[in-house]
C-alpha cells in the first residue's frame, strides 16, 4: 500500500522521519485520516473539518499542516479507497467531566495545546519509530511485511502459507495478558480466557448443528443429516429431493445461536463459514451469492456477548473481513455507487460487551417481549425500539446513524419511565436499561438480556416461558477462574451474586460451572449446549450439581482432550460437551470419547443406562467396556469407607497450620513431642520423617518436632486425634500412600488425612488402601482430577468412598501387615497382601490382570490360591 511506503511518504508530509520518536505526523496525518475520514464515510462526502470547536463531526479530514500538499490533493489521494461503514472505522474518543470541564482523551483532535513535557494535551500521539523502527527495533510495519496475508479463513482440514483472520485470535489471547490492567480497558485479569483450535471449534459446530437439525426434523434420518456435514457433495438421498434440501435450509436459515463468552469470535465465525458452506450444497440453484448468505446469517442467526469491549471489537472485525471477501472487483468509474463496493452492516446489536452472567430482575415472571403490559405504551414504544434497531443494522451514513441513535436513546428513556411506572422492573433495574447505550463500543453493560439487547423472545412466550429460553444453540469456551483468583482480584461480591442465583454454585466453584447454567438457561427445551471447559466438570466435588442436573438431560457426547497440549498458553486440561436441554430425557445412550489427537478420537464407550453415571465421578465413563464393567463391580459390589464406622479426617485448617508452624522445631524426639509428618515424608507403610526432609508451609526441617501442650493449647480436639493410632495419608500423591501410627506419635501435616478406628480395623483399612486394587481404582475414578506429573490431591472425600469389601476383616490381612511393618525388605509381602485382597474383591484372573499386567500368578495358580 502507498501509506506504508516511507519513501511515498516523505514527499506528502512535511519534513518525515520514520525513525523519529518524537514526531507521530504518520499516525496523526495518514492513519487517523484513513480510519475516521476515510474508511468511515462515503466517497463523495470527504472533506476536512474547517471549525476547531466543531469536536463532535469526527468524520472529517484533520493535520492539513502536516501535509507538503494541498488539501484537494490530500481528498485525491484517498479517494480510490471504498467507504465500509460497520461502525468498525468510528473514532471512540472519550469524553470526560472533571469540575464542569470537558476533557477528549485519545482524540482525534486538532488542538495543538502541549503539557510542559511537550506531550499534546488531547491529541492521540504514537511515534513514526512505532511503525516503520529505528536503529534499535524494527518497527510494526517492517514486521508485518515479512508476512503474507490473506482475508479469508482457513478451515481445519486446509492450510495456507499466509496469515488468516484466525490470526486475530491469537492475538487476542496474547494482549489479554499485555494491556495496562490499571486503565481496566483490555487487561485479561485473570479472566481465564484462552483461544480454542479451529479444529475443536469445527467439530463443536457441526455436532451442534446436526443435533439441531435431527431434533428439528423429524422426517430427517440422523445419517443423512451426518452426510450433509461430512461429505463433500450433497448426499444421494437429497440429490434429487429439492422440498426436503429447502426445508433443511430453512432450518438451517433460521437458527438462532449464541457465544456468550465469545472472545475474539471463533465460534461465531465457525459456524458462519460452516453454515454458508452446508446452505451452499442445499442450494441446488444458486439463487443466494456468499456475500448474501452471510449477510442473513449475521442479522438472523448469530450472537456474541463477551465482558471485554475489545473481544466483541474484534469478533465484530472478523465477521467484517468475512464480508469483504465476498466483495466483486471495484469499479474506480463510480464514487457515486462506492466504486461497487457493498458497504458493511452495522453489529452493535449483534455482538455487545456485557457481564452475561448478570440478568436483569423483572418483578413479575414474563417474557419481557411477548408480554401484555397493562400500559399499551410499554409494547408500542418496544416494537419502535426494535425496529430502530434493526435500521440502524442497514445504516451507511454517519448523518443516518446519529439520527438513530438519538431516537435509540429517546426510546430507551421513554421505555425506562414507563416500566418504572408500570411496576415491572425494580426502579434500579428500569434505570439500567435507558444507560444501556448499545452504540458505545467503548463500554461493558454490567448487565445482560437477550431480550432487551438482541430483541429475541423465549420459545413459548408469556407467563409459562420461565423454564425455557431464547436460542436453538449456546456454543463456546466460557472462562476459566477458580475461587481462589475470584477473590484474590477482589470479586467477592460477584461471587456472592453468582452463589444466590446459580445452583451450579457450590463448595469452591469455578466460573465455568456457572456458565453451563447459564448455558441450559439460554437454550430453548429440545436444544442444544456445547461447551470446552476443564476436565474438572467430570468428577471435582464442585461440580456434582452440575453432573447431577446435566444427567437429567440428553448428553449425546462429551469428549476428552485431557491428555493433549490444546492450550498451549494455559495449564488446563479440557473436555467438551454436546447436551440436548431435555425434560424428559430419551433413549439417547451418552458417549463418552478419549482423544487421540486433536482430531481423531481413541475410542468411545457408550453408557445404555444412563443411571449408572453417579453424581461422584464420571471418569468411569471414559474407559473401555472392561475396565467400565472392573470399576462397576469394585463401585458397587462392596461396602464403602465412610459406611463402617471409622473417622476421616482433613488433619490441619489453614489456621492451625500457621500457628503450628510458629512452634515447629528442628530437635530431637522426645516422648513429650509429637513428630510433625507431611506429605513428601509418607510412603506405603512407613514414614520417611527424620529420613527425608520435611517440607512445611515454606519452611524444610530435618526432624519436625512440636510441643504436645502446644498442640493441646492450639486444638484439644486436633491433640486427642494426635496421641490415639490412626492412618495417615500423604495429601498431595501419583497414589495413596498411608502408614499407621500405632502409638500416637505424629502430627499429621496440613496437607494429610488421618483415619481413626481400633488397631485391628486400622490393619485392615492400611492394607487396602495401599493395595493395587484400590490403586488402579482412586487413578481411574479421578483421572480427571490429576494435575502436573499425574499427581492427585487425596482428600478425605476420596479416602470415604473407597470401596470396601464386604469381608474385610480378614486375619491373613492383618498377619501380612504385620510382616510389612516389622520387615525392612517387604516385597515378598506385598505381593502376598495384593493377593489376598484380590481375592476379597472377587476378582477374575482377568479382572487381576487389568490392574496388575505383571502378575506373576498363572491362571490356575490364582484360582487355586485360598484366602
Amino acid at each position: 500500500m502507498y501509506y506504508l511506503k516511507r519513501d511515498k511518504l516523505s514527499e506528502i508530509l512535511k519534513e518525515f522521519d520514520p525513525k523519529d520518536t518524537a514526531d507521530g505526523s504518520y499516525y496523526n496525518a495518514v492513519l487517523q485520516n484513513l480510519f475516521f475520514a476515510t474508511l468511515n464515510k462515503a466517497v463523495t462526502e470527504r472533506e476536512f473539518a474547517k471549525l476547531v470547536d466543531k469536536r463532535d463531526i469526527k468524520t472529517r479530514y484533520r493535520y492539513a499542516e502536516m501535509f507538503t500538499i494541498s488539501e484537494e490533493e490530500v481528498l485525491n489521494l484517498f479517494r480510490p479507497i471504498p467507504f465500509l461503514n460497520g461502525g468498525l472505522f468510528e473514532c471512540l474518543d472519550k469524553e470526560e467531566s472533571t469540575d464542569g470541564i470537558k476533557y477528549h482523551l485519545d482524540g482525534f483532535s486538532r488542538s495543538d495545546k502541549r503539557f510542559p513535557n511537550g506531550n499534546f494535551k488531547h491529541r492521540a500521539f504514537i511515534p513514526n519509530a512505532v511503525f516503520f523502527g529505528d536503529d534499535k527495533n524494527e518497527g510494526l510495519i517492517p514486521l508485518l511485511e515479512r508476512y503474507n496475508f490473506t482475508v479469508e479463513e482457513n478451515v481445519p482440514n486446509e492450510v495456507q502459507v499466509a496469515l488468516d483472520p484466525e490470526l486475530l485470535g491469537n492475538v487476542f489471547e496474547n494482549l489479554l495478558g499485555a494491556f495496562n490492567p490499571e486503565t481496566q480497558e483490555s487487561a485479561r485479569k485473570q479472566s481465564g480466557s484462552f483461544y480454542t483450535p479451529k479444529e475443536i471449534v469445527a467439530y463443536m459446530v457441526d455436532e451442534s448443528l446436526i443435533a439441531y437439525l435431527n431434533n428439528v426434523l423429524s422426517d430427517l434420518d440422523e445419517e443423512t443429516v451426518r452426510q450433509l456435514f461430512e461429505q463433500e457433495d450433497l448426499p444421494e438421498s437429497l440429490v434429487n429431493d429439492h422440498n426436503l434440501c429447502e426445508k433443511i435450509a430453512a432450518t438451517l436459515r433460521c437458527v438462532k445461536i449464541l457465544d456468550p463468552a465469545c472472545g475474539s469470535g471463533a465460534f461465531p465465525m465457525g459456524i458462519l463459514n460452516r453454515m454458508v458452506e452446508v446452505l451452499e450444497k442445499l442450494d441446488a440453484k444458486n439463487k443466494a451469492s456468499h456475500h448474501d448468505l452471510k449477510l442473513h446469517l449475521i442479522e438472523e442467526c448469530i450472537y456474541g456477548v463477551d465482558i471485554q469491549t475489545i473481544a466483541a471489537q474484534i469478533s465484530k472485525l472478523r465477521f467484517f473481513i468475512s464480508l469483504i471477501v465476498e466483495q466483486e472487483a471495484m469499479d474506480l468509474s463510480k464514487p457515486v455507487e462506492n466504486y461497487g463496493v457493498l458497504t458493511l452492516p452495522n453489529l452493535e446489536t449483534k455482538f455487545v460487551a456485557a457481564n452475561t452472567l448478570i440478568g436483569m430482575k423483572k418483578k413479575k415472571e414474563g417474557d419481557f417481549v411477548n408480554s401484555l403490559f397493562t400500559d399499551p405504551r410499554i409494547d408500542e414504544t418496544k416494537q419502535e425500539l426494535m425496529e430502530v434497531r434493526k435500521e440502524h443494522f442497514y445504516a451507511k451514513s454517519a448523518y443516518k446513524k446519529k439520527e438513530l441513535r438519538e431516537k435509540d436513546a429517546k426510546l430507551r428513556a421513554e421505555l425506562s419511565k414507563l416500566l418504572q411506572d408500570n411496576d415491572e422492573f425494580a426502579p434500579e433495574d428500569a434505570i439500567q436499561f435507558s444507560q444501556w447505550n448499545p452504540y458505545d463500543q467503548n463500554a461493558s453493560s454490567p448487565f445482560f438480556d437477550p431480550e432487551w439487547m438482541f430483541g429475541l423472545s423465549k420459545e413459548n412466550g408469556g407467563l409459562n416461558s420461565a423454564d425455557d429460553g431464547y436460542f436453538d444453540i449456546v456454543i463456546g469456551n466460557p472462562p476459566y477462574v477458580d475461587s481462589e483468583t475470584m477473590i484474590r482480584s477482589g470479586q467477592e461480591v460477584f461471587r456472592k451474586y453468582l452463589k444466590e442465583n446459580y445452583s451450579y454454585a457450590e463448595g469452591n466453584w469455578d466460573l465455568f460451572i456457572v456458565f453451563i447454567e447459564l448455558a441450559k438457561k439460554l437454550t430453548k427445551i429440545n436444544s442444544i449446549f456445547s461447551y470446552i471447559i476443564p476436565n474438572k466438570l467430570i468428577s471435582a466435588k464442585y461440580g456434582t450439581k452440575a453432573r447431577s442436573d446435566l444427567k437429567r438431560n440428553d448428553i449425546i457426547e462429551i469428549r476428552d482432550y485431557s491428555r493433549l497440549n490444546v492450550f498451549t498458553s494455559a495449564d488446563v486440561y479440557p473436555v467438551t460437551f454436546v447436551i440436548k436441554k431435555s425434560n424428559n430425557p430419551s433413549d439417547i445412550s451418552p458417549k463418552f470419547t478419549i482423544m487421540n489427537d486433536i482430531k481423531s478420537p481413541q475410542f468411545s464407550n457408550n453408557i445404555g443406562d444412563v443411571t449408572l453415571i453417579t453424581d461422584n465421578s464420571w471418569d468411569i465413563c471414559f474407559y473401555n467396556t472392561d475396565v467400565f464393567n472392573l470399576l462397576m463391580k469394585l463401585r458397587t459390589n462392596n461396602n464403602v469407607l465412610k459406611n463402617l464406622g471409622s473417622k476421616v479426617l482433613g488433619a490441619a485448617t489453614v489456621n492451625e497450620a500457621y500457628l503450628i508452624k510458629d512452634k515447629l522445631k528442628d530437635s530431637s524426639y522426645l516422648p513429650t513431642s509429637f513428630k510433625l509428618i507431611n506429605t513428601g515424608t509418607i510412603d506405603s507403610f512407613i514414614s520417611l520423617w527424620g529420613i527425608k526432609k520435611t517440607q512445611y508451609i515454606k519452611g524444610q526441617y530435618n526432624t519436625p518436632v512440636i510441643n504436645k501442650e502446644e498442640v493441646k493449647l492450639i486444638n484439644e480436639t486436633r491433640f486427642t486425634q494426635s496421641s490415639n493410632p490412626k492412618i495417615i495419608i500423604a495429601g498431595m500423591s501419583s497414589t495413596i500412600e498411608a502408614f499407621l501410627d500405632v502409638k500416637g506419635e505424629y502430627l499429621a501435616g496440613k496437607s494429610t488425612s488421618i483415619i481413626t478406628d481400633t488397631i485391628e480395623n486400622l490393619k485392615v483399612y492400611l492394607a487396602i488402601l495401599n493395595s493395587k486394587v484400590v490403586h488402579f481404582y482412586v487413578n481411574q475414578i479421578y483421572n480427571s482430577l490429576k494435575m502436573a506429573g499425574g499427581y492427585l490431591n487425596i482428600t478425605p472425600e476420596i479416602i470415604k468412598n473407597i470401596p470396601i469389601p464386604l469381608e474385610y476383616k480378614n486375619s491373613k490381612l492383618i498377619d501380612i501387615v504385620n510382616l510389612i511393618i516389622s520387615n525392612d525388605s517387604p516385597s515378598y509381602y506385598i505381593e502376598e497382601l495384593n493377593k489376598v485382597t484380590f481375592k476379597l474383591y472377587n476378582l477374575t484372573y482377568e479382572e487381576v490382570k487389568i490392574i496388575d499386567v505383571d502378575f506373576s500368578l498363572s491362571k490356575q495358580e490364582y484360582n487355586e490360591f485360598e484366602i
